[in-house]
């Protein structure tokens, strides 16, 4: 539906940059790389991708929990594996 309508998912999940705009520890900013590269991917479900956005604008709000982090690094792994999305 977003490519027929000629939209990404940063599109429809906006950007929700903390105010301040601290830059992001590197195990932060590798964790929005992971979410980047998922959202990315057209073969992650449309599902998936919800829950992705919603831990992305956690993650830029300095809210993303210990246990979200361990399961974004799972799902992250599990794709690179499968060959959902090409590791960077």
């Amino acid at each position: 539906m977003l490519q027929a309508a000629g939209l990404d998912w940063h599109a429809v999940i906006p950007d929700e940059s903390p105010i301040d705009a601290t830059p992001l520890k590197s195990e932060s900013q590798a964790d929005l790389d992971r979410l980047d590269q998922l959202l990315a991917s057209p073969k992650v479900s449309d599902v998936l991708k919800l829950q992705l956005g919603d831990m992305r604008s956690a993650l830029l709000r300095g809210r993303l929990s210990d246990a979200d982090r361990r399961m974004l690094r799972l799902i992250h792994r599990k794709a690179v594996l499968d060959g959902t999305i090409v590791e960077l």
